[in-house]
């Protein structure tokens, strides 16, 4: 069986981050999109290439630009530097642990507190 390339892996990932971080099943975005769940799960693992037009229509149906997908991807594959992969894993799972609060006003607070740390970064 062929590995996949490593940028379609990376953009997969990206694309399954983005996913989550909308707290989105597979089958959701599926639907979406007009393709198969099953299409969706070889997208985010790099089995199959994501056309230009799709990845363009990815990104307006999880409101991320284009180049999100590429962020961290250098030319042989994902970028070497693996602090750039923690923060991916880590935003991930910020994103899926927000997520799963269900309460908009605590949703909210959480947001706000984060966006707050980012803030004060500066």
């Amino acid at each position: 069986m062929r590995k996949p390339h490593p940028v379609d892996a990376h953009v997969g990932k990206k694309l399954r981050m983005a996913r989550l971080s909308l707290g989105k099943s597979q089958s959701e975005l599926a639907k979406e999109a007009g393709v198969s769940f099953q299409q969706v799960q070889k997208y985010e693992k790099g089995t199959n290439r994501i056309s230009a037009s799709r990845l363009f229509e990815f990104s307006k149906l999880l409101g991320v630009d284009v180049a999100y997908f590429f962020y961290g991807a250098s030319e042989n594959g994902i970028n070497s530097d693996d602090q750039a992969h923690d923060v991916d894993t880590i935003d991930m799972e910020i994103a899926r642990n927000i997520s799963a609060i269900s309460n908009i006003k605590m949703k909210r607070a959480v947001a706000d507190f984060i966006g707050s740390l980012s803030e004060a970064e500066i």
